[in-house]
C-alpha cells in the first residue's frame, strides 16, 4: 500500500515538517497539533513531491488564514523545516515532563543534570543524568543517564540529540563512563548510534522488601546495561 505523505506548519514559529501516514501510526499528529502545528497539505504522494510544493501549499494555507485572522502578522520569510535544539532545563521541568510523557517510567529522585529539546517554543524531549544507581558503578568517575524521553517519534534523531549532549557536558565535568539501562525488548538503536556498547543483561528485581516495603514504580524485569568510555 503506498504511503500518503503530510505536512503540518506553524505560523507562530514559520516552521513545517514532513510526515507519512506510516510516521503518525501511534497518534504522533495529534503530539503536533497539541503543540500548535495546523495541517497545510495531506495529499502528497511520495515525499520528493511534498518537498517542492511545501512553499506554495503554505502560502496558500498563509492566504486563507490572512482572511481569517486578518490582525496577525504573518511571517515575512520563507516557511522554515523543523529544527531542534539542545537547552539546559532544571530538574523540575524535566521530572514534569517525564511524568507526563514517559512510557513506562516515572522520574528520578534527582539528578547531576537535565537536558532539554527545544522545538522552537515548545520543549519536546529531555534526558536526565545522575550517579549510578547500581553502588558498584558509583566510583565517582560514572555518569548515567537515568530517564531519557522524547515526546514523538515524529522528532527524529531527537534521542540521539539528547544523549550526545549528555555525553558533552559529562566530558566537560570529568567523567570517564556513560551507563544506562534500557527495557529487554528495547533495541537500543539510537544508543548503538551515539557509540555505546552493550554490556550485558540484568536480572532486574524489585526493590520492595520486608526490610523496607517499597512500591515499585517502573519494569521489574531485566534490562539491557549499555556503556560508552568518554574520550
Amino acid at each position: 500500500m503506498s504511503k500518503c505523505w503530510w505536512f503540518p506548519y506553524k505560523v507562530k514559529t514559520n516552521r513545517y515538517v514532513i510526515v507519512s501516514d506510516e510516521d503518525c501510526k501511534r497518534g504522533e499528529m495529534w503530539d503536533l497539533l497539541q503543540d500548535g502545528y495546523d495541517i497545510v497539505w495531506d495529499s502528497a504522494i511520495n515525499k520528493e513531491m511534498a518537498k517542492t510544493h511545501v512553499k506554495e501549499q503554505i502560502d496558500a494555507y498563509l492566504d486563507a488564514y490572512q482572511k481569517d485572522y486578518p490582525l496577525v502578522r504573518l511571517p515575512l520569510e520563507d516557511p522554515q523545516p523543523l529544527t531542534l535544539e539542545n537547552i539546559p532545563i532544571s530538574f523540575k521541568e524535566a521530572k514534569n515532563f517525564i511524568d507526563q510523557h514517559h512510557r513506562h517510567c516515572v522520574a528520578p529522585h534527582g539528578h547531576k543534570f537535565s537536558v532539554g529539546l527545544w522545538d522552537t517554543d515548545v520543549l519536546v524531549g529531555v534526558a536526565i543524568a545522575g550517579l549510578p544507581i547500581a553502588r558498584h558503578n558509583n566510583d565517582g568517575f560514572t555518569l548515567e543517564i537515568t530517564r531519557c524521553c522524547l515526546k514523538s517519534s515524529i522528532y527524529k534523531n531527537g534521542v540521539s540529540r539528547l544523549i550526545s549532549s549528555i555525553y558533552q557536558a559529562g566530558k566537560a565535568m570529568g567523567y570517564r563512563r556513560i551507563v544506562t539501562y534500557t527495557l529487554d525488548e528495547e533495541s537500543g538503536v539510537s544508543l548503538r548510534a551515539c557509540g555505546f556498547k552493550l554490556e550485558g543483561l540484568s536480572k532486574g528485581g524489585s526493590w520492595n522488601s520486608a526490610a523496607r516495603p517499597r512500591i515499585d514504580k517502573g519494569p521489574t524485569g531485566p534490562k539491557k546495561k549499555w556503556v560508552k568510555q568518554i574520550s
